[in-house]
């Protein structure tokens, strides 16, 4: 099977710092939300993992509300 660059779809997932990865760079949401504003491009989603974002944020249902529709 030949897969198509257009078929692809990447994920930008935000990380926690506190317990995961201090060092990681992208930690929130909001920090996702941005670069994918910035670069545009419709096969470029983000990966919203709820366990990292009640460590950086809570509020998860205010979260999926707001990021739902670049998940």
């Amino acid at each position: 099977m030949t897969v198509l660059q257009e078929d692809m779809i990447g994920l930008l997932e935000p990380i926690n710092s506190r317990i995961t990865d201090p060092r990681y760079y992208l930690t929130t949401p909001h920090q996702a939300a941005a670069i994918l504003k910035k670069v545009g491009r419709p096969n470029l989603k983000l990966q919203l993992d709820l366990f990292h974002c009640q460590i950086m944020d809570g509020n998860l249902s205010r979260n999926l509300e707001m990021y739902f529709p670049l998940i």
